[in-house]
């Protein structure tokens, strides 16, 4: 069934009005309050004082000059409105009852009916859902320059290291201090085989051992991480941590 025109233009007045009233900067309640005094108060006297007013005058011409009633004949007019408004209000009280008007007040008044409560509840299940999982990281928050820890994907990018950089020692010197092992051996610095060893192999050690690590300190889910997916590492050694300022000079030369 459509609307009657009339209808939905008090509908859409009162939207207007209700966003009008939520940039004063007031809750819930007061901004309900508020809507309610102007659709039952204002907004009809305003449509009843120009048609009145109307009336004084004799051509459509004239009529049709009168777009609102200002001055002392407004405040009185709307004095007088506000007073017929009043003695239907006590009426409506007397016929409904004081219980039923208790709870019509109550239910403007109180915040737990209101729109924001809904949204807090929301936003605290949200909270908590949060909580009982890691955060999952995109790739472009890892490009920001937030720092994010190694638990939920920051580190030195693996990528950082090349030949060209003439870092490979440095991945050298985490492996050797992370004690990790090749078969069963434990690699250690200027011994063979880390000695000689590709860069893209220590790369992948590093990975499986951080894998590993994050693991053992529950820093992922039950079920692990891929090793294949670590494509940044913790820096444990000294020589890393050195090499944090060099990797952070490197990344902003890549963004200017």
């Amino acid at each position: 069934v459509a609307p009657h025109a009339s209808q939905q233009q008090r509908i859409e007045c009162l939207v207007q009005e209700i966003n009008a009233m939520a940039r004063t900067n007031v809750k819930e309640a007061r901004r309900t309050v508020r809507v309610v005094i102007f659709v039952t108060l204002n907004h009809p006297y305003n449509r009843e004082s120009v048609d009145k007013k109307r009336e004084e005058r004799s051509t459509m011409k004239e009529k049709l000059k009168v777009k609102r009633v200002n001055g002392a004949e407004r405040i009185t007019g709307y004095f007088n409105h506000v007073e017929g408004v009043l003695a239907e209000a006590e009426k409506a009280v007397e016929e409904a009852g004081e219980q039923k008007y208790k709870d019509i007040f109550d239910h403007y008044r109180k915040s737990d009916n209101k729109t924001s409560a809904v949204e807090r509840e929301k936003k605290v299940q949200g909270f908590e859902a949060a909580t009982e999982k890691p955060r999952n990281i995109t790739k472009n928050q890892r490009r920001g320059d937030i720092f994010i820890p190694i638990a939920v994907g920051g580190g030195i990018a693996l990528s950082y290291f090349a030949k060209k950089r003439k870092n490979e020692s440095v991945v050298r010197e985490e492996i050797a201090f992370r004690e990790i092992k090749l078969d069963n051996v434990q690699l250690r610095l200027n011994e063979p085989p880390l000695e000689t060893m590709e860069l893209d192999k220590m790369k992948v050690l590093l990975q499986q051992d951080e894998a590993a690590r994050l693991a053992r300190n529950d820093m992922v889910r039950e079920e692990g991480t891929s090793w294949m997916k670590i494509n940044s590492v913790d820096p444990l050694s000294q020589a890393m941590k050195d090499e944090v300022t060099n990797y952070l000079a490197f990344r902003n030369a890549n963004k200017n």
